[in-house]
């Protein structure tokens, strides 16, 4: 590994985990995931970590925009595409009818845990 490679790691290693660990430490700081809200605020600050520390990463290190690869080119492999969208639903479904199958009991039809935990949390928050 020469030198620059070692520089790129450094910083997108750096720059994932400081902006991970940051908008974790905030959250911590506000009170933690006991707040419905905060599972969704860490989650879109949290996720896109990795793609910011790519584009910084070769912003930092000169690279540019060539070669980036973050649009799709579907001009090649467009079946590819189809599938990995298409294939994954499938999969779920596939997946989930499987589960219940083999876990019939498993199986509510009428959300009754669902309303379960709806009420109650109804009834913690009291009425507005």
């Amino acid at each position: 590994m020469n030198n620059l490679d070692n520089k790129r790691i450094g910083i997108f290693l750096a720059v994932a985990f400081g902006w991970a660990w940051a908008a974790s430490g905030l959250v911590y700081a506000l009170g933690g995931l006991s707040n419905p809200y905060f599972t969704l605020i860490t989650a879109v600050l949290i996720m896109p970590a990795p793609a910011i520390a790519h584009i910084v990463t070769r912003l930092l290190t000169g690279e540019g925009r060539q070669g980036l690869w973050l649009q799709p080119y579907l001009r090649r492999g467009w079946s590819f595409w189809v599938l990995a969208w298409l294939g994954t639903a499938v999969l779920l479904v596939v997946g989930s009818a499987l589960f219940f199958l083999l876990r019939p009991e498993l199986f509510d039809p009428n959300l009754t845990q669902f309303s379960l935990l709806l009420e109650q949390t109804a009834a913690q928050a009291g009425s507005p």
